[in-house]
């Protein structure tokens, strides 16, 4: 009898991992686990975002887009600045919204390609923002 409650807890716990919504129970599982790293390093990505953000506010120069890329000579380095960072603040915002599915989704769904698709909008939409910024503060 000590085998089959053992497996009966196994059983339960299985049940309560795969159809709660509640992230600390889903932890008690590998796949629990695998999703719960991949949200960290979701979240580390998105901190990465804010800091980017960050440094853009702080800058006395004006800030690139990309690592690489040469800033555009603007008219006022302080609102270009400024609305690049709010650029980067808003993107890690919505980023960290499209990565909140990682708590709930099993590890390898197929609702996964959403997340894919929600990340390229972003990133289409950051370089949108980008260009309109450019040109309203370009010289």
């Amino acid at each position: 009898t000590g085998k089959v409650t053992l497996s009966l807890k196994i059983n339960i716990l299985f049940y309560l991992t795969r159809y709660d919504k509640i992230a600390f129970i889903k932890i008690k599982t590998k796949e629990g686990i695998c999703m719960i790293i991949g949200f960290i390093i979701w979240n580390i990505v998105t901190a990465i975002f804010f800091g980017i953000g960050a440094s853009c506010r702080k800058s006395d120069e004006a800030a690139g887009f990309f690592t690489f890329a040469r800033p555009p000579e603007v008219k006022n380095i302080k609102l270009y600045n400024k609305a690049m960072s709010v650029l980067w603040f808003v993107a890690a915002g919505v980023f960290e919204i499209i990565g909140i599915p990682f708590l709930f989704l099993e590890q390898n769904s197929p609702l996964f390609t959403i997340i894919i698709f929600e990340v390229i909008i972003l990133v289409l939409g950051m370089m949108i923002a980008y260009c309109k910024i450019e040109v309203k503060y370009k010289k």
